[in-house]
């Protein structure tokens, strides 16, 4: 997993803010991690990232038996950590 960290204005004023920069796959990866340390979210099997251009949302898969209140609550907490602490790094694919 490569971690890249970039400047980002902050935007209520001149201060800055550093964002590592993550790809897809590793970002799911962390979030899947992070969801699973939250109580009742042990059923949790996968993590999707749906993004288009700079803004992206998670989504979950659960096992039967999840409570989804739970889950639910620990997407939503994971999500809003994650934006604040990465910057989506779009893979530029395999070089030509």
């Amino acid at each position: 997993m490569r971690f890249y960290h970039q400047l980002i204005p902050h935007l209520a004023g001149s201060a800055t803010v550093v964002k590592t920069l993550i790809l897809a796959k590793d970002l799911e990866l962390t979030a899947l991690q992070e969801i699973r340390a939250f109580p009742g979210a042990k059923y949790v099997v996968s993590v999707h990232l749906e993004h288009a251009g700079v803004t992206w949302t998670l989504v979950v898969s659960a096992r039967e038996g999840a409570d989804l209140d739970r889950i639910h609550y620990a997407v939503r907490t994971t999500e809003e950590r994650l934006k604040h602490r990465y910057k989506l790094r779009h893979d530029p694919g395999p070089s030509q």
